[in-house]
């Protein structure tokens, strides 16, 4: 087994995200597929957060430029790693922050800091104007346009755009951009305040995503249609794996997941929505990791813990027939089917599942579960 965690880190990565409504973010090849099951997903998101047509409209078109913005410089090469686009979104209480990275050469940094400056230097007024004056102008070339996108991005997210350059090597830089998607069409000093903090908040997620071998995370509400979003994009990722019962292993084994946090994940107090959680895919060399956190009650954790390793401690022979043993009655229901589906994980995996409670409160302990599927 290639990857190994301490899933106390998963707990305090949910605890961090918990203060945003949604948090995606993904690193890897940008495919013209896989862009629109992000799209699609988020949009999903939105509906669950009841956002206005004004504000899905915004937020939609800013991903779509940050994603071209990633296709279209994705051919950089330097290694395997660093070459990779990178893109997340967060919701916060006062908007959307859509985030995007990919490398750039040195050479063009300065005229692209220089156009980013002016454009975040301008009143509504001088914007109004120099918008009238590109349009004008019919800039068509590549450079023209990508100058265009940024004006149309800062006009709709209503801050200023936010950017940053992390040295490579000798020739490339890694550039970091955001847009910050204000619920209101005023910028507020708290959002104008923080918007160095929230670029440094996609940064810490970028780091912790190449230092765990991570390629996807999701936090957020877990109701059907979003499940339904993770699935489509992780058919994408596994698209590239020879192996059909593999690839529907790894689909099986997600399934059975993200319904156990659909199902039966608990909640905070003062939340109120289908199951709250955090889904991580991360790959190695020869195993593919999918884990999951989300709340469970205090009085649950030994009931479960006592489960799995009861189940860890089967050969796998024993394990496939007791869930064939259980499939087969007549009374099981998945949706409350009493651990059948980590039984099924443990069945379709032949691994151990890992399992670890982490304290939350004296109501709630954060649950995570790690499956691991071997190549």
């Amino acid at each position: 087994m290639e990857l190994s965690f301490d899933l106390a880190f998963f707990s305090s990565l949910f605890n961090k995200l918990d203060d945003y409504q949604l948090s995606y973010a993904y690193s890897g090849e940008f495919t013209d597929s896989l862009t629109g099951h992000i799209l699609s997903l988020v949009e999903t998101s939105m509906e669950v957060e009841s956002e206005t047509s004004k504000t899905k409209k915004k937020v939609y078109y800013i991903m779509v430029e940050s994603l071209q913005n990633i296709t279209r410089h994705q051919s950089n090469t330097i290694d395997s790693k660093t070459k990779e686009g990178f893109f997340s979104i967060h919701k916060t209480k006062l908007g959307y922050l859509v985030t995007s990275g990919n490398l750039v050469k040195k050479s063009n940094i300065e005229a692209l800091r220089e156009k980013i400056e002016k454009i975040n230097s301008l009143n509504q007024e001088e914007l109004r104007e120099y918008h009238k004056e590109m349009l004008s102008a019919a800039e068509l070339s590549e450079k023209g346009g990508a100058g265009l996108g940024l004006l149309e991005m800062l006009r709709k997210s209503g801050n200023k755009l936010t950017y940053d350059f992390i040295d490579v090597n000798e020739t490339f830089s890694y550039f970091y951009f955001q847009a910050n998607v204000a619920l209101n069409t005023v910028e507020t000093e708290d959002s104008a305040r923080g918007n160095e903090n929230t670029l440094l908040l996609a940064q810490n997620i970028h780091n912790i995503i190449l230092e765990h071998n991570i390629k996807t995370v999701f936090h957020g509400q877990f109701g059907h249609d979003n499940i339904k979003g993770l699935l489509a994009m992780t058919e994408c990722n596994v698209a590239t794996i020879q192996n059909t019962k593999l690839r529907k292993s790894v689909i099986s084994v997600m399934i059975e997941l993200l319904q156990n946090i659909c199902y039966h994940a608990d909640g905070k107090k003062d939340y109120e929505g289908e199951g709250p959680g955090l889904f991580v895919i991360s790959e190695g060399q020869n195993c593919m990791s999918l884990i999951t956190v989300n709340y469970i009650e205090n009085s649950k954790t030994k009931n479960i813990l006592d489960y799995v390793e009861k189940i860890n401690n089967m050969e796998d022979e024993k394990v496939k027939a007791l869930y064939l043993e259980i499939l087969m009655k007549d009374d099981v229901d998945r949706k409350h089917g009493g651990g059948l589906g980590l039984l099924d994980i443990r069945h379709k995996t032949n691994n151990k599942i890992d399992i670890a409670i982490e304290p939350f409160n004296e109501e709630l302990s954060y649950l995570n579960i790690v499956a691991h599927i071997s190549f």
